[in-house]
């Protein structure tokens, strides 16, 4: 699979369901930002460029989206940064990974059976 840098959509589709779960806009804000860069720069190692991040993210959390969207969302944009440099120790991905763990527990389904919903997607 390329690898690619995701859609704003997506960003504040994770962002909105961060909010929902009470996290704070501060912390939301900058897990989220923090991590569309590492996007980008995992995207430049990858494909051996120098892009910049383009425009600004427009943070938005009032998208209304489910669980499943939000795992969905979270399972695209981990694996973009994957490419990165010691991405795994990233702790933005790491409060998304317990965002994932909760909806799994949540939900009383294994990481398999998510992906069989309807509104299960890669991403927005």
């Amino acid at each position: 699979m390329s690898s690619y840098v995701v859609n704003f959509e997506t960003l504040n589709a994770i962002a909105s369901y961060m909010r929902l779960e009470g996290v704070t806009e501060e912390i939301c804000q900058a897990t989220i930002a923090g991590l569309h860069r590492e996007n980008v720069e995992a995207v430049n190692h990858r494909y051996d460029e120098d892009s910049e991040v383009e425009g600004a993210w427009a943070y938005e959390t009032s998208l209304e989206v489910t669980p499943v969207q939000v795992y969905g969302c979270i399972s695209c944009l981990a694996y973009q940064i994957s490419d990165h440099n010691n991405y795994e120790f990233l702790p933005g991905l790491a409060l998304l990974e317990k965002l994932q763990a909760r909806i799994l527990a949540e939900l009383n389904i294994t990481e398999s059976m998510i992906r069989l919903f309807p509104d299960y997607a890669w991403g927005m």
